[in-house]
């Protein structure tokens, strides 16, 4: 499930082919969020009071539930993806992967 709370466009595609590829069976939330969002997320969640560029929050393992939520700071991946000279989908691709791993332990 993909919630794109921004106006960025991207190529959810290649993302769902990396979740089919990483975790075949499971249910993944993806949530891409504004600077302030991602901020207000890290701060009530993990008492840090800045932006950061991805975050995962696993569930529990309940049956037919999704693995987790992996949450996406949109504008920071595409001030990163400027810095490193790559497309901003294959940095969103990189986060997306990033977040996944930790929510598969």
């Amino acid at each position: 499930e993909i919630d794109n709370q921004t106006p960025l466009e991207s190529d959810f595609l290649l993302l769902e082919k990396i979740a089919n590829v990483l975790a075949p069976t499971q249910i993944i939330e993806l949530i891409l969020v504004s600077n302030e969002t991602m901020r207000e997320i890290n701060r009530d969640l993990r008492g840090c009071d800045y932006a950061t560029d991805v975050l995962s929050f696993p569930l529990e393992a309940i049956p037919y539930t999704p693995l987790g939520s992996v949450v996406i700071n949109a504008p920071l991946a595409q001030t990163n993806a400027l810095k490193l000279g790559h497309r901003l989908e294959e940095e969103i691709a990189l986060l997306f992967i990033h977040g996944v791993l930790h929510l598969l332990g």
